[in-house]
């Protein structure tokens, strides 16, 4: 699932004619060593070698309201998630099918001492091999001379000329990047049958580098609101299963009421929490509700204060249901080359 948030494994055709959410730069462009406007390849690359869903534990505070008593809190609600999708996005990766690059622009390295501008994006990518050759995506293979040569897929550009849909702004401390302040991330997933645009919420990273490899380790968190996660089918309940009560055709968005009850973890449109909720237990949602302050659901009194009824594809879309799930995807990436973009 997650893998397709933000790479893609099919072609990209007819990609041209979705309404995809154009990004708004979160900061001045006045300092043009930040690369934000920087066209692809201009930038230091590395493609992702590892990319999971991290565990309950690890992630950001996305919405403000962790504790400031130096306990701390991570927001990441669909840790859930990786112990079913993380096997999957490891095969996508170490089989070529999901491929995604990350470029620092503007980074100076750790002699320029702490960077206050620089921008890090996002790309999903396609082996620059022809015909295609996995083996040399991560590491010069025995009798190679080169490796890790991509290009980046059209899906993750927008304009003229071409511009990362996925970018955040970014500050170095040494040989640590952490983003400046949360942003949008427009992207466009390939993987159902039909491309989905979608935009994930609050994105915020940190990535270190290894001095001694040059290769990064970092952490993306983001919220993918309701609605997002509805357009995505759910590949794990066309089987009964301890999971799946019910073998039924259903979206991601299904599958989370089903597994973490009603109601998401981040509030994205500050009116408190709804409720998403599934009243006859057919493992697809039927009905959107406000929430209560305590953390309820208002189910009582559902059918006078009901957002919209209807079907997952019905409720979940209306613009009053905007709250979404938090994530935080751990990731490993060595360095590599953009030699292009893919037609």
């Amino acid at each position: 699932m997650w893998a397709g948030l933000l790479s893609c494994t099919a072609e990209t055709e007819g990609l041209q004619d979705l309404q995809v959410p154009v990004p708004v730069p979160p900061q001045s462009d006045a300092d043009p060593s930040d690369g934000w406007m920087a066209a692809p390849g201009e930038g230091t690359a590395f493609i992702v070698s590892d990319l999971v869903i991290a565990g309950r534990d690890e992630g950001f505070d996305l919405d403000g309201n962790c504790a400031t008593d130096g306990t701390g809190c991570v927001d990441n609600g669909l840790w859930i998630l990786g112990p079913l999708a993380n096997d999957q996005i490891r095969q996508g990766l170490l089989g070529g099918e999901s491929l995604l690059l990350v470029e620092l622009v503007g980074y100076k390295g750790a002699a320029a001492g702490d960077d206050s501008a620089l921008t890090v994006k996002f790309y999903p990518a396609k082996d620059a091999d022809d015909p295609f050759f996995p083996a040399n995506n991560f590491k010069v293979p025995a009798g190679q001379a080169s490796c890790c040569e991509f290009l980046v897929s059209p899906s993750g550009l927008f304009g003229a000329p071409p511009q990362a849909l996925a970018r955040l702004p970014a500050r170095a401390e040494g040989m640590t990047i952490r983003s400046t302040e949360s942003v949008s991330l427009p992207i466009v997933s390939t993987v159902d049958p039909d491309p989905i645009a979608a935009t994930l919420e609050r994105a915020t990273v940190e990535i270190s580098i290894d001095p001694a490899t040059n290769q990064l380790r970092g952490r993306l968190g983001v919220a993918v609101p309701a609605s997002a996660l509805a357009k995505f089918s759910n590949p794990y309940c066309k089987t009964v299963g301890p999971r799946c009560p019910v073998a039924v055709v259903s979206s991601l968005l299904d599958l989370l009421v089903m597994l973490k009850g009603p109601r998401p973890d981040v509030d994205l449109d500050g009116d408190g929490l709804e409720c998403i909720l599934d009243t006859d237990g057919d493992a697809v949602i039927d009905r959107c509700c406000e929430g209560t302050t305590d953390g309820g659901c208002r189910e009582g009194s559902c059918l006078g204060e009901v957002i919209e009824p209807g079907a997952s594809a019905g409720c979940v879309a209306s613009p009053r249901v905007a709250d979404g799930y938090s994530i935080t995807i751990g990731f490993a990436a060595v360095p590599a080359t953009i030699v292009g973009v893919a037609p």
